[in-house]
């Protein structure tokens, strides 16, 4: 890139297209809205697993002062500080993305298959070369619980907290099998369950127990206690009756939008 080149690029550049592909058919999602930057809504087309948006009025700029040229001699927007583009149904825009909802959702409900969904919200932050046309992969921006009590009456409830109360998706052929997808940030408070049985509230603590130990961190272990993007987190919670306390066992993760 010449000189002359480097200096246009400094210059703020607008997002004229972002495309994306991603693992996760994105079909389903047709009515979700597209924001970059938390401040510009894009028009988009899907196509399964693809996604190409253009914007609807005031097109997203990218900050040219960020630009680096990284050891290849290419320039780059300087990591963590590209434009983050976040897709998400009407609902979580309204109540987690705008805030622009005053009602505010008090309790996340995600009881039925398609509140479940539109609790979802994919995302990415683009790092890539500075330019007009943006592409990316779409992952998700939260996590994945999929859990079973065992040991429990057919009366036992779930609630679990994660910066707001969410009620779970529960499996009509297994009621003691859930699903809730909850917010990726740090915080061992705001991972908890809340299982009601025999009028008696146990409160369950989830982290650090489903996440694996980061291998470069065993030395403070504390540090890492959150739950992580995009990741799916599979566990049993055994109740113990003698002494009336629950434990987590087979606890298991992986990357939420490689799965099938």
């Amino acid at each position: 890139m010449s000189e002359k080149d480097k200096e246009i690029e400094k210059e703020d550049i607008p997002i004229e297209v972002f495309e994306a592909i991603s693992n996760i058919d994105l079909s389903a999602r047709k009515n979700w809205i597209l924001i970059i930057n938390y401040e510009s809504i894009y028009d988009y087309a899907i196509d399964k697993n693809t996604l190409k948006a253009i914007p609807k009025d005031t097109p997203c700029y990218i900050w040219g002062p960020n630009i680096i040229e990284n050891e290849d001699g290419i320039d780059w927007i300087s990591p963590g500080l590209g434009p983050i583009i976040l897709f998400a149904s009407q609902n979580y825009y309204a109540n987690f993305i705008s805030y622009t909802d005053t009602t505010s959702t008090k309790i996340f409900d995600q009881t039925t298959e398609d509140k479940l969904l539109a609790a979802d919200c994919l995302s990415c932050l683009y790092s890539g070369k500075v330019s007009t046309h943006l592409s990316d992969i779409l992952v998700h921006n939260n996590c994945l619980l999929d859990f079973e009590l065992k040991n429990v009456p057919e009366s036992t409830t779930v609630m679990v907290k994660s910066r707001v109360p969410i009620q779970p998706f529960r499996y009509k052929t297994n009621p003691q099998h859930y699903k809730a997808i909850v917010f990726s940030y740090c915080g061992e408070r705001d991972a908890e369950l809340y299982i009601t049985m025999y009028d008696k509230i146990h409160i369950v603590k989830l982290l650090p127990k489903i996440n694996r130990s980061n291998l470069s961190n065993d030395l403070f272990p504390d540090t890492y206690r959150y739950t992580t993007p995009d990741t799916y987190y599979k566990f049993t919670l055994s109740y113990d009756e003698e002494k009336d306390v629950f434990s987590i066992e087979d606890a298991e993760n992986s990357v939420w939008s490689q799965m099938p």
